[in-house]
């Protein structure tokens, strides 16, 4: 039936998503740098789907014990963010502040736990600016 054909191309459409994502993982995970004895990864990713931008995000913090990632995805008119703090950063780094700052810049709002944060903006073009502005907080 339809309805079976169409539950198996999603499946199908989901499996790729999860091995493109695991694949786009090894590739970005050699973009982490060292500043002060912590990982740090803040990456521009354009036009992700949410399923693939949370299946990257999902590989990409368990790479290192003690990494601060924010990922933004970027499309004509917005961007999400979504930010992980490894447990051993959290006394110092909360996940939900770093949100709000780079959410601020440009033109949004967002939230969340000390390890996990999320939200988004409006202005695509001060993507760089975010991340210049919270990677002197890590310095």
């Amino acid at each position: 039936s339809l309805l079976e054909e169409n539950a198996s191309l999603k499946k199908n459409n989901s499996d790729l998503s999860q091995k493109v994502s695991s694949y786009e993982a090894k590739l970005i995970k050699d973009e982490f740098v060292v500043v002060n004895n912590k990982h740090i990864l803040l990456k521009k990713l354009n036009n992700y789907s949410k399923d693939m931008f949370n299946i990257l995000f999902d590989s990409l913090k368990v790479v290192y014990d003690d990494a601060i990632i924010v990922l933004a995805n970027c499309s004509a008119d917005k961007v999400s963010f979504i930010c992980s703090v490894s447990p051993k950063l959290t006394s110092t780094y909360k996940a939900g502040n770093i949100i709000k700052k780079v959410t601020s810049i440009c033109g949004g709002s967002g939230g969340g736990r000390p390890d996990v944060a999320q939200g988004g903006g409006k202005d695509v073009s001060k993507v760089g600016e975010a991340f210049a502005t919270i990677l002197k907080d890590f310095e």
